[in-house]
């Protein structure tokens, strides 16, 4: 039987971690296009901080890098 080439768990792990992070940029994107949305304004304002408070308590659980 021939052994697997090391070039394929390094890959392998190199996707994982690139999805682990474009998961993450994606979640916060579309948190702030929300808040950009509901609010009408590209700052944030008092109503699109209470808008993002989800997004920001769920963002800890979905990326420890918070």
């Amino acid at each position: 039987m021939k052994d697997v080439p090391k070039i394929y768990p390094i890959a392998l792990l190199l996707i994982i971690v690139f999805i682990f992070f474009v998961a993450a940029w994606a979640i916060s994107e579309g948190a702030l296009n929300r808040a950009e949305a509901a609010t009408g304004v590209t700052a944030p304002e008092e109503s699109a901080v209470e808008t993002l408070a989800f997004h920001e308590r769920a963002a800890v659980w979905v990326c420890p890098l918070h």
